[in-house]
């Protein structure tokens, strides 16, 4: 009988044994669960983290203002940062997420690609989770950057013409000459029907007139060659903007914007970007040469032959007066990946 006893305490020794084993192994397997379980939630939190700090630093005007827009727009006319210039941006301490303590955010830009992108290096620590990404943002409106020499209506495809006519709309809105830098001479000409440009010497001349008038009612002499003439069609009707006869060729270079007709009717040499929102209009005596760009909503009118119109793609010119123009800087995230 006590034999009979010791085996069965033995069994039940046995079994308790393996019951217990059982027990720590599942506690272990819970707690590497767990384990698992919070550091992919910690991962998961610190990959957020990082990614609300670039939607921070173009969303919120006290980063976007003060500290992306004034890089770019140096990058984008020089072609450089300089040595005066950090090259990391700084996200305010309570405007990170609670626990995360990473608040440098290091960009570059990168060269080689067809489009000009700024390069974010983004970190993030949560729990001892360390997350870093890379995102990848286009800075300049693509419109600029198709390498069309000539953009029209026709020119693009369906779902690019509808961009195209959207930002038209939108720089009639927006554009304005209020913040331009030293050298370059702003002209607003609002309220009127015909405006003759010519060159005497070395000046621009422009008459503006009204109501078909024979003789100008203002005239004005401009004597920098970098422009940003702005017209605008504040009356609702048909403006013509002219290039006439003159003492010599007519040149200069910067930003033409016009809200009706231009008529080129004589020589004319220009570097950056024209804007015409009626039609363009080539006559025959005129040789034109453009080193830019050439917006318009219509296809050009050559009166003559073919080639009295050059225009070459020239990116130099067109981001040295590009930044004048709203949304010519349009930042869209392209890419964003985990390191």
């Amino acid at each position: 009988m006590n034999e009979k006893n010791g085996f069965i305490s033995i069994i039940v020794l046995l079994v308790m044994s393996i019951i217990v084993i059982y027990a720590f192994y599942l506690l272990s397997t819970l707690e590497i669960d767990y384990l698992m379980v919070d550091a992919t939630l910690n991962s998961i939190q610190a990959y957020y983290a990082s990614e609300s700090k670039v939607y921070l630093l173009l969303n919120k005007d006290d980063y976007y203002n003060d500290q992306l827009l004034p890089i770019i727009k140096r990058y984008i006319k020089y072609g450089w940062i300089g040595s005066g210039y950090d090259t990391k941006f700084i996200i305010d301490k309570e405007d990170l997420i609670d626990g995360d303590n990473k608040n440098i955010i290091k960009f570059d830009f990168p060269v080689g690609n067809d489009r000009r992108i700024l390069e974010l290096t983004v970190d993030s620590n949560i729990k001892n989770i360390n997350k870093r990404l890379i995102a990848e943002l286009y800075i300049i409106n693509e419109i600029f950057e198709m390498g069309l020499p000539i953009i029209t209506y026709n020119t693009l495809n369906q779902d690019k013409r509808d961009e195209f006519i959207n930002y038209i709309e939108y720089l009639e809105k927006e554009i304005d000459i209020s913040e331009l830098d030293d050298g370059v001479e702003g002209i607003l000409i609002e309220d009127y029907d015909k405006i003759n440009i010519s060159r005497n010497e070395n000046s621009l001349q422009i008459e503006y007139y009204r109501n078909d008038l024979v003789d100008p009612i203002y005239e004005e002499m401009i004597l920098r060659d970098e422009i940003f003439l702005l017209v605008k069609n504040r009356r609702h009707n048909n403006v013509n903007v002219n290039i006439e006869n003159s003492y010599d060729k007519v040149y200069t270079e910067g930003i033409m914007y016009v809200e009706g007709d231009f008529n080129i009717y004589e020589d004319f040499d220009f570097k950056g970007i024209i804007i015409v929102k009626g039609r363009l209009v080539i006559y025959p005596e005129a040789d034109v040469n453009i080193n830019g760009i050439i917006l318009t909503g219509t296809d050009i009118k050559i009166l003559g032959d073919q080639d009295q119109l050059v225009v070459n793609y020239d990116f130099s010119e067109i981001k040295k007066y590009g930044i004048y123009l709203p949304r010519f800087i349009d930042i869209k995230v392209n890419k964003i990946k985990s390191n």
